[in-house]
């Protein structure tokens, strides 16, 4: 009879086949972004307080409260992607692409309120936008860049993995189970 566990088992043995090059490449690139995600997380916390010190509009510290929280919530998603892929075991490697998943979530969030923002400035009749922003990210800075780049250097890798050690466990399953004896 068939089970989700033969599949793991199967998936198991296809982990274990990706070379020591390529796991050290995804754990580097793990440890990479995570560590970026953190700095730019502290960093426009950091800025939000001098905002706070100084006579900062209140619309404009309200919007880079909302900057600063996804921040931390794509920070988050990376560092459990980074303690999920280190085994190289089917079940944490499946939480690691639940965690991307949740990070590319929250990247598109992030430009769908930079429309807003810049639409809202737009409406206030601002032609220049206080803040920076960097690749159509309201707020982003070149950390944000560089951390958006290895997530998707991450976010590619994990997802190929996926796809070809399942297809490949499915076959493996599938001729297991319609062998005749």
């Amino acid at each position: 009879m068939f089970t989700y566990r033969d599949v793991f088992v199967e998936f198991d043995k296809g982990l274990s086949s990706i070379s020591w090059s390529e796991r050290t490449f995804v754990r580097a690139i793990a440890i990479v972004a995570a560590a970026l995600s953190i700095v730019a997380a502290i960093g426009e916390s950091l800025h939000v307080y001098r905002l706070l010190d100084s006579a900062g509009s209140p619309w404009s510290v309200a919007i880079n409260y909302a900057v600063v929280w996804r921040r931390y919530w794509i920070s988050a998603g990376l560092t459990v992607s980074l303690v999920a892929i280190w085994p190289f075991k089917a079940k944490r490697y499946i939480l690691a692409a639940l965690a991307l998943a949740f990070v590319t979530i929250q990247y598109l969030s992030w430009f769908k309120e930079s429309i807003r923002v810049k639409e809202y400035y737009n409406i206030l009749g601002v032609n220049h936008i206080p803040e920076p922003s960097v690749a159509s990210l309201y707020g982003a800075t070149w950390w944000d860049i560089l951390a958006l780049g290895s997530y998707l250097l991450l976010f590619a890798f994990v997802a190929k993995t996926i796809l070809t050690i399942s297809i490949s466990s499915i076959w493996a399953v599938r001729r297991l189970f319609t062998s005749e004896p």
